[in-house]
């Protein structure tokens, strides 16, 4: 495995993205339907304004249902699913690296870091996601195993 290999040879590129203006629906059902962790936020013109991940929208569902909740009372997914945004949840101070940055780069980033994705920018255009998942498919292709 060549760590100096640039991060645009193991990027997904095909993404799934949403709008800081989306509610939290969106990002459920981008989840449930493409067996995703991670959605880049981005604005009309591309740029990458966050990060929302299934972690965080698990995190946002218990502490709505927390707080919403009364005695007896039962607060359904869909309440707050379409009462909150994204732009109103998502991680907005977000790690970033170019395509041209290496995997040592990105491997670094992750082992000090608790996140487990990275967005790839170009002049804050979002063209790229880099995963643990990516970094572990590249460890292991030369070995046949994944």
């Amino acid at each position: 495995m060549d760590l100096a290999t640039p991060v645009s040879v193991i990027m997904t590129t095909d993404l799934i993205i949403v709008r800081p203006s989306d509610p939290l629906k969106v990002a459920a059902d981008a989840f449930r339907k493409n067996n995703i962790h991670h959605l880049p936020v981005v604005d009309e013109k591309g740029a990458l304004v966050g990060m929302f991940s299934k972690s965080d929208y698990h995190r946002v569902g218990s502490a709505w249902k927390a707080f919403q909740k009364r005695k007896g009372e039962i607060v359904e997914d869909e309440f707050y699913n379409e009462k909150v945004v994204i732009g109103e949840v998502m991680t907005k101070d977000v790690v970033r690296l170019t395509a041209n940055d290496t995997i040592s780069v990105a491997m670094g980033i992750f082992k000090e870091n608790l996140f487990h994705s990275i967005p790839i920018v170009e002049k804050n255009i979002l063209v790229g996601l880099v995963t643990t998942y990516d970094l572990l498919k590249f460890a292991f292709q030369e070995h046949g195993i994944i």
